[in-house]
C-alpha cells in the first residue's frame, strides 16, 4: 500500500502518463495488458499467499482476488 505522504506523488505521476498511454495505439495498450496478465499468472500462487498474509484473507479469498485481477486485465485487453 502506498503511504499517505506518497498518495500525491502517485497521482501526479499517473496524471503526467496519462496523455503518453492514450496516443499508443489501441493495439499495443491491449497486448501490454495482455502481457501484463501472461507475467502475474505463473506468480499468482505466490501472490495469493502474500496478499492472505499481509491482509489477514483467507487463502481462498486471496487466490479469487488475483485471479480476479488477471481476468480483469484480459478482459480490458480484448475491449
Amino acid at each position: 500500500m502506498t503511504p499517505k505522504d506518497r498518495v500525491q506523488a502517485v497521482v501526479d505521476a499517473a496524471r503526467a502518463a496519462q496523455p503518453g498511454w492514450a496516443e499508443v495505439p489501441v493495439g499495443d495498450r491491449a497486448a501490454a495488458l495482455e502481457a501484463a496478465a501472461e507475467a502475474l499468472e505463473p506468480e499468482a500462487g505466490g501472490l495469493a499467499e502474500l496478499l492472505a498474509a499481509e491482509s489477514g484473507k483467507p487463502i481462498g479469498q486471496a487466490r479469487f482476488e488475483i485471479r480476479g485481477a488477471i481476468s480483469l486485465l484480459r478482459g480490458n485487453a480484448t475491449e
